[in-house]
């Protein structure tokens, strides 16, 4: 179970374990992932179209 991916783990836990609770914090989890990395694409995306208009 070291290589079960977060959206399979949500899977086992939620539907298929009953874990609501679990499942409901690993989605916030990936919630959280998600919005990290778009933040991140985002201000990596302005810096690179403010170097275009230099």
């Amino acid at each position: 179970g070291g290589s079960t991916t977060l959206p399979v783990l949500l899977y086992l836990k939620g539907i298929a374990g009953s874990h609501f609770g679990a499942a409901a914090a690993i989605a916030m989890f990936m919630l959280l992932i998600l919005i990290i990395v778009t933040a991140r694409y985002i201000q990596l995306l302005v810096r690179s179209r403010e170097a275009e208009l230099s």
